[in-house]
């Protein structure tokens, strides 16, 4: 599959085959936490993946404080990935998909 397609552009090769990478797929599967979030380097990043008992917080939510309060309000249903790898670009815009080309 295209990774631009996928929501992840010019996602290092590294971060696919990471054998940890599959338990960001399934928030509630293994762990049975809501949320699932990695950690690069010691840094929360993206992308956190959230089960549907979320969904209404998520759209409760008012301003530019975007989910990262939903996470950080009960750590206890928080499970963390973590990588020994830089953290990827966060690209929510098209300028930022073609910042991508540019660097």
């Amino acid at each position: 599959m295209d990774d631009r397609r996928a929501g992840r552009p010019r996602r290092p090769a590294a971060h696919a085959r990471h054998g940890r990478a599959r338990a960001c797929s399934k928030p509630s599967g293994r762990s049975g936490k809501a949320i699932v979030a990695p950690v690069y380097q010691g840094v929360q990043g993206t992308p956190v993946v959230f089960s549907s008992e979320v969904f209404a917080e998520l759209r409760a939510l008012k301003g530019d404080a975007g989910a990262r309060a939903v996470v950080k309000e009960n750590p206890e249903r928080v499970e963390t990935v973590a990588f020994d790898l830089a953290m990827p670009p966060d690209v929510d815009t098209p300028e930022d998909y073609a910042k991508l080309h540019v660097q």
